[in-house]
């Protein structure tokens, strides 16, 4: 049996992804100022953002493959966007989820 997450788990899946990978890039650049950029351990965190990152444009193809009546929009899931709080931020990405989720909602 074949599992489709919702829509809203791929929402809730692509806001954990970016708040994962925002972390990791702001902790990679700490540990590497602070040993070096050339040390070991700042490269495993790179390695971890990198398979992060894999993780990331796989769950989002498996979604465009779930949910094909999604358009280009459908990238603002993983890559950009407050999606928690779409209704309270006026940012264009917040705009276009909300849109998504109109657009979606409307075909069901």
């Amino acid at each position: 049996m074949v599992k489709k997450p919702t829509l809203e788990e791929y929402i809730e899946f692509g806001r954990e992804l970016q708040e994962l990978d925002n972390r990791l890039v702001t902790l990679h650049v700490k540990v590497s100022n602070a040993i070096g950029i050339t040390k070991r351990e700042g490269e495993l965190i790179r390695e971890a953002e990198k398979k992060l990152s894999k993780a990331r444009s796989e769950l989002e193809e498996l979604m465009f493959s779930h949910y094909p009546e999604l358009d280009h929009e459908g990238c603002y899931i993983f890559y950009g966007g407050d999606v928690d709080n779409s209704e309270d931020i006026p940012r264009p990405d917040a705009e276009r989820l909300k849109a998504v989720r109109e657009k979606y909602n409307s075909k069901v």
